[in-house]
């Protein structure tokens, strides 16, 4: 069982890019590529939109992925603020999803993954029309699940499903109440959702603007 019903969730869809810029897909790399570039630390101002930004160079181990969307995630702010660090000037964006463009002959002899397959995946770059990924991030996408939703849910889904598998350490049987902070956000309605899946009863706090779809997730 798969739950799928996110209010909150952050995903950019790349197809409409930053302040109504279109990104055209194209079936072969161009030399440039549009991306959102950090050159200095700081606040949202400091995220510029870069129209002739190098195209990644394919290296061993890893795949070019040209980007359908881009996840929208908190720990995006630590990079660009500077309390996570990244060699500046960076390509902010920690999980992304779209088409294999090009792959490392290497890893194109495992049959795992192929040119024109569609992945998601979590690594730094996701802010662009191109991103260069390590083969070891790849994710393929399952055909019954659509792009926007597998990105949506591959950083906070994995988070919720450790959150509500490992972290508690089989302290919750089946019937117990589990209380979940700030249960609007994303990660939380993707964990209330995998709570009641497991056989738990789910209460949460929120406010009062996320009360309704706090509900539909099925928490008190």
């Amino acid at each position: 069982m798969f739950p799928t019903s996110v209010k909150n969730t952050s995903v950019l869809s790349l197809s409409f890019f930053a302040l109504h810029t279109y990104i055209y897909p194209s079936s072969s790399l161009s030399y440039n590529k549009k991306a959102v570039v950090i050159n200095e630390l700081g606040g949202p101002e400091c995220l510029k939109l870069v129209h002739n930004h190098p195209t990644p160079q394919l290296r061993p181990g890893h795949a070019i992925i040209q980007n359908q969307y881009a996840g929208l995630n908190f720990i995006d702010t630590y990079f660009r603020k500077g309390l996570y660090k990244a060699a500046l000037p960076f390509v902010p964006g920690q999980e992304g999803g779209g088409t294999i463009l090009a792959i490392s002959s290497d890893d194109n002899r495992d049959s795992t993954f192929q040119v024109g397959d569609v992945v998601v995946y979590g690594t730094l770059g996701a802010y662009a029309q191109y991103t260069l990924v390590p083969v070891t991030q790849l994710v393929k996408v399952p055909q019954n699940v659509s792009l926007d939703i597998a990105v949506s849910c591959y950083t906070q889904g994995l988070t919720a499903h450790y959150l509500t598998t490992s972290v508690h350490c089989g302290m919750l049987q089946t019937n117990d109440w589990c209380l979940i902070y700030s249960v609007g956000s994303g990660t939380c309605q993707w964990a209330a959702q995998m709570a009641k899946i497991q056989g738990y009863k789910v209460i949460g706090t929120c406010s009062q603007s996320k009360a309704a779809a706090v509900k539909e997730v099925g928490a008190c």
